[in-house]
Order: structure tokens, then C-alpha cells, then sequence
């Protein structure tokens, strides 16, 4: 990239913590720009200009409970509604849920019935109070898809119960809808590089805070914890387990290197399907800087990031993406 002013191609990138002001409250927001070595002056792209601007949304939108364009989106494909029927369905305009998926910010009272149809079980009990303007097949084809969604969420009810807290957007999953099996197919991306866990945790976390640094978003949805051996997946036992029940790994104690190293071995493809092209990215992006740097190097690395130094000796030590991930230094 060059300079807009004097098109030298000396140029740094610089981060500056500043408050943006959005309907009278004041947003801690991370803005990004660059500065010409040459002619000292400092220009920024629209992706840096638009990350500032979601950083702003995505608290508001924390602060008073109101949905994320991308949950709404997920809640309406579960069903396999189009916009429009989702709108006839909860008796807004008939263009509204299309806009609200495109970020329109809704008002309070669509905002509750919003939040309430992210559960199954509240979703059928409005469609079986609207039955009479439905017509038989339809109720019967709505309803059938409420009854598998909700067999489908039981299936992984210990991991919804033990992330319970981050099941929707927030600034600890990276305002994104955790992706169990988006994390599962993660672990299949690096595994011929990080083979054994505590490798792996690091891919991992650059991973997920690379891609918030860059779009405001994580990848998976899942929050991370400072522990001893630095910044890993909170619960990740648990999720390992899962994983290996689910089919995607399998894993072990290697004793060859020393009775704590759990070695994971994929047992499924790596599905591109469910990344889009920045998180591929992302992830490529830590595959390049750390596939050839040893374990213990990469995880001294990690020890100097403030995400860990700033939360490690914490009672919570969960890491606020919003807060860390502007502030890494190792990638």
C-alpha cells in the first residue's frame, strides 16, 4: 500500500484508543490508521473507517440486548424462512427483518420479540398462538423444523450449558454466535502443525483475536481464559471431549514426551464451507508466522501479550476480545 498524499510506500500502522460518540453515549473504540514516514501525514482505508464504525454498533448493541444482524440471519435459516414470512410471522412491515439483517437497529418492543424467537420453544408457542393465519401445511412445516431444532440444541446442551453466558453476541466471544462445530473444524486446520494441545490453544486464540483485530469479529464465538501455560479456550477439556464424542478427533496422552502432553489426531476433513475469506485468512495468516517457531517459543510469545499478562493473575481471567485483541504483538 502506498501513501494517498505522496504515494511513498514507507508507511506504519498505528492504532489510537479514542471515544466515539453514538446516540449521546460515548464508545471505547480502537481505530486503526496509518502514517506516512515521508510526508508524516495519516490517511485511512474504508475497512479501517467501517471497523471503527462496528466496534461503536457491536457495544450498543451489547449494552442494550439487541440482536446482531448475523443471529437474526442464523435464527431465520434454522427454520428455512425468507425474510419476508419471518416479518409476516411477528407482525412487523413486510421489509423490516430483511433490514434488521442488513443492520438497521430495531426499537425496544421488536427488540424483545426479536430475543424471544432465538429460542425454539418460544418461537413455537408464538406460531401455535398465530395458527389461524397460517395454513395447515404450513403450521405443520413450521413446526416440524421448531421440534428438530430443538432436538438439535439438546445434542450439545452441556456445551450450551457450560457457555451459557456467551451464547449470544458480547465483547468475551468476540460478538459473534459461538460455533462449536466452526471451533471443531479449527482444530482440523492446524492439526498437522499443532498435534498436541498446548501448541494448538495458541494457534487458536491468535486465530480468533486475529480476526477481531482485523474485522471486529472472532471466528468461532468462543471466549478464552488466561491460565498458566497462557491464553486458551475456556472449558476446553470439556470441548476437546466433545469433539472426540462428535466424531472430529481424537486424543490421548503422549507419554513419549511427558505424562501431561495430550496429542490430537483429526479424524475428519477440514470443511472450507463454514469460514468466509477473512477468517481463512486469519488462520493462514497464523499458520505462516508460527508453524516453524517451537512450542515453547510460541507460548513465551503469548506470555507478552497484555491479553494474558492483564488477566492472568485476575479471579475472572476470561479476555475481553474488544479490550486485547487491538493490543497484540506477536502477529
Amino acid at each position: 500500500m502506498n501513501c494517498p498524499i505522496c504515494n511513498n510506500d514507507t508507511i506504519e500502522l498505528k492504532t489510537e484508543i479514542v471515544n466515539r460518540e453514538f446516540r449521546k453515549e460515548k464508545f471505547k473504540v480502537f481505530e486503526q490508521y496509518y502514517i506516512c514516514k515521508k510526508c508524516k501525514k495519516d490517511f485511512t482505508t474504508p475497512g479501517q473507517d467501517d471497523l471503527a464504525i462496528t466496534q461503536v454498533y457491536n457495544q450498543y448493541r451489547e449494552k442494550y440486548n439487541i440482536p446482531f444482524p448475523e443471529e437474526l440471519k442464523s435464527i431465520r435459516d434454522s427454520y428455512n424462512l425468507s425474510a419476508t414470512k419471518m416479518s409476516e410471522i411477528l407482525g412487523f412491515g413486510i421489509n423490516q427483518f430483511r433490514n434488521y439483517e442488513a443492520g438497521e437497529l430495531p426499537n425496544k418492543s421488536n427488540s424483545k420479540i426479536l430475543n424471544m424467537i432465538k429460542y425454539p420453544n418460544h418461537f413455537k408457542t408464538l406460531i401455535e398462538q398465530s395458527k389461524k393465519q397460517f395454513s395447515t401445511k404450513f403450521y405443520d412445516k413450521i413446526v416440524n423444523k421448531i421440534n428438530e431444532n430443538l432436538k438439535e440444541a439438546k445434542s450439545d446442551s452441556i456445551l450450551r450449558q457450560l457457555f451459557s453466558n456467551y451464547l449470544t453476541p458480547n465483547q468475551f466471544n468476540g460478538y459473534k454466535i459461538p460455533s462449536f462445530k466452526k471451533f471443531f473444524n479449527m482444530i482440523l486446520f492446524f492439526n498437522e502443525n499443532a498435534f498436541y494441545q498446548v501448541r494448538l490453544n495458541k494457534f487458536l486464540f491468535y486465530s480468533d483475536f486475529l480476526n477481531f483485530k482485523k474485522t471486529g469479529k472472532s471466528i468461532s464465538g468462543l471466549p478464552y481464559v488466561a491460565l498458566k501455560m497462557g491464553p486458551v479456550p475456556d472449558r476446553y477439556k470439556a470441548l476437546m471431549d466433545f469433539a472426540e464424542k462428535e466424531g472430529y478427533i481424537e486424543y490421548y496422552y503422549d507419554n513419549s514426551i511427558n505424562s501431561n502432553s495430550e496429542k490430537i489426531n483429526k479424524r475428519k476433513i477440514f470443511d472450507n464451507s463454514l469460514f468466509n475469506d477473512y477468517e481463512i485468512e486469519s488462520m493462514n495468516t497464523v499458520l505462516k508466522n508460527f508453524r516453524y517457531k517451537k512450542t515453547e517459543e510460541i507460548w513465551k510469545l503469548s506470555h507478552q501479550e497484555k491479553a494474558w499478562t492483564e488477566n492472568e493473575k485476575t479471579d475472572n481471567k476470561i479476555i475481553s476480545y474488544l479490550d486485547y485483541a487491538f493490543q497484540l504483538t506477536s502477529i
